[in-house]
C-alpha cells in the first residue's frame, strides 16, 4: 500500500530539487527538507498535528481498498500494460482538464462507467492517483517543457499578480517563444498561491524562483506585465531595466491607468 506524502500538507516552493523550506498550511511553520528526505516534515506533523496526521493515514488505507468482487473470475491489466498506462494517463488528464475532484474515482457511478467501457481495467485509488498518477506526470510534464525552453534562443515573459474574493494572492507567468520553425509557442509556467505581502522584492523573487526552475533565467529578455506601482517596481530592482525612462513609469501619468495599462520591461 503506497503511504500518503506527507508533503500534501505544505506549501511547496517551485524547485524542490535541493534545498528547501515549506510551510505548513496548518500552522504557518516553514520546515527544511530536501529532494532527498521528506522525514522533518513527517516529523513536524506527529508532533504539532497527530490527530490531522493520523486521520490522513487511515483515509490512505482506505482509498487504497480496492473493491475487486465484480471482476472476479475476470482477467485485469497489470501494472505495466500499456492499455493501463493510457487509462490512466487520460484519466488523469480528465480530472486535469475538467478540474474535478479527486474524489471522484471513489464514487460508485464513476466505477460503473469505467466498468462498462473496459472491464479490465481497475480505477485508482484516490491516494494513488493523486500522489502517484499526479505527481510522475507532472515530473514528465515539467521535463518536457524544459527540453522545449532548452533550444529557445530567447523568451518573453507575462506576468499577472491578483486577488480573489477572499484576498488569497495568486500569481501567473506565462512564457512566450518561437520554435525552430519560427512558429509561436505559449506555455503556462506557473499559476500559484503568491503567500505574504505584494511587496516588489517578493514578486522579484517568485520570478527569479520560477525562471531558475526552468533554467531560462539568462533568456528573458522581456516581461509584459500590468502597471501597479509594486510590480513596475519589482522589475526596477537591480537586473531590470525599462524601456522608457524610470521616471516616466512612477510619475503619475494621465496616459497611463493601472487598470488597463501594460508595461514591457526589458531584463539585463
Amino acid at each position: 500500500m503506497a503511504r500518503p506524502s506527507p508533503l500534501c500538507h505544505f506549501v511547496l516552493p517551485t524547485n524542490t530539487s535541493g534545498n528547501y523550506k515549506a510551510e505548513c498550511k496548518h500552522c504557518g511553520t516553514f520546515i527544511s527538507g530536501s529532494g532527498k528526505t521528506k522525514s522533518n516534515f513527517t516529523t513536524h506533523l506527529k508532533r504539532q498535528h497527530l490527530k490531522i496526521y493520523e486521520e490522513s493515514q487511515k483515509t490512505a488505507k482506505n482509498d487504497d481498498q480496492v473493491t475487486l468482487l465484480p471482476f472476479i473470475g475476470g482477467k485485469m491489466y497489470s501494472t505495466t500494460d500499456p492499455c493501463e498506462t493510457q487509462a490512466n494517463d487520460v484519466l488523469i488528464s480528465l480530472v486535469a482538464e475538467g478540474r474535478l475532484s479527486f474524489s471522484i474515482v471513489e464514487t460508485s457511478a464513476f466505477k460503473r462507467f469505467t466498468q462498462v467501457l473496459d472491464s479490465q481495467f481497475v480505477v485508482p485509488s484516490r491516494n494513488h492517483l493523486s500522489y502517484t498518477l499526479l505527481e510522475s506526470t507532472d515530473l514528465a510534464i515539467t521535463a518536457k517543457v524544459k527540453d522545449q525552453l532548452h533550444l529557445a534562443k530567447g523568451v518573453a515573459l507575462t506576468l499577472d499578480l491578483w486577488s480573489n474574493r477572499q484576498m488569497r494572492g495568486y500569481l501567473g507567468i506565462t512564457c512566450h517563444f518561437s520554435n525552430d520553425n519560427w512558429a509561436m509557442q505559449y506555455i503556462m509556467l506557473c499559476c500559484k498561491r503568491f503567500w505574504g505581502r505584494h511587496t516588489a522584492e517578493n514578486i522579484a523573487h517568485c520570478h527569479d524562483e520560477v525562471t531558475s526552475a526552468f533554467n531560462i533565467s539568462d533568456k528573458v529578455t522581456t516581461v509584459a506585465t500590468d502597471n501597479a506601482f509594486n510590480v513596475v517596481k519589482a522589475f526596477l530592482l537591480p537586473g531590470f531595466h525599462d524601456t522608457d525612462d524610470e521616471e516616466e513609469i512612477l510619475r503619475d501619468d494621465d496616459e497611463l491607468h493601472e487598470d488597463d495599462g501594460i508595461l514591457f520591461l526589458n531584463e539585463v
